[in-house]
């Protein structure tokens, strides 16, 4: 049974893998093409750098990208892959406006989010966990109480 589901596994992240190569290839050849090609009067510096950057961003979250089919719902590779989806879109986007670079802030809004999120609903300590934990509940009281009355 296990080499059935590491097989299941194998066949998951390799499925994925052959999504996300093409994506990679054809994005970047897009931004390529329309931007540093057709649009070369209009690109800087920065447009030029813009898909080396990028590179930086799918080379560093790949491989955890495609740990994501096997991995549990909110886990770290799910939101590698949300990463390498927002940054494709992201570049595909900029080939026509400078603006989409905007989109890559939800990253750092996003964790900010999960960051409060995580202190804010902490569970509090209640006053009979502060005081003593070797203090009775109710309901251990009352347990208490009939293993007593059946001991008599």
């Amino acid at each position: 049974m296990a080499g059935a589901a590491a097989k299941k596994a194998l066949k998951a992240k390799s499925q994925l893998s052959k999504t996300i190569n093409p994506a990679l290839l054809g994005v970047n050849l897009f931004y390529y093409t329309i931007r540093l090609f057709l649009r070369y009067s209009t690109s800087t510096k920065w447009h030029f750098v813009a898909p080396f950057l990028c590179g930086l961003v799918y080379g560093s979250t790949y491989s955890m990208a495609i740990e994501s089919s096997t991995a549990p719902p909110g886990s770290l590779p799910e939101y590698s892959l949300d990463i390498l989806i927002l940054t494709l879109s992201t570049q595909a986007l900029a080939a026509f406006s400078d603006k989409a670079w905007l989109l890559l802030l939800l990253i750092p809004t996003f964790t900010a989010y999960k960051a409060i999120t995580l202190f804010v609903n902490r569970p509090k300590p209640t006053t009979a966990e502060a005081e003593d934990s070797s203090t009775t509940t109710g309901k251990a009281k009352k347990q208490k109480v009939i293993k007593q009355r059946r001991g008599r």
